[in-house]
């Protein structure tokens, strides 16, 4: 999930246990562009930057 998009967690009151899958998507550069990343959400998307 993008650091910019609300999430939260929430109390499961069913008496089935939620599931959850977690899913961790970088850039191939992430790591040399971290900072640039978190100060410019639309860094990695130009098509949605333009």
């Amino acid at each position: 999930m993008h650091h910019l998009v609300p999430h939260a967690v929430g109390t499961n009151h069913s008496t089935t246990p939620r599931l959850m899958a977690y899913f961790r998507v970088s850039h191939s550069q992430h790591a040399t562009r971290r900072l640039d990343a978190l100060r410019d959400p639309w860094l990695d998307y130009p098509a949605l930057n333009a």
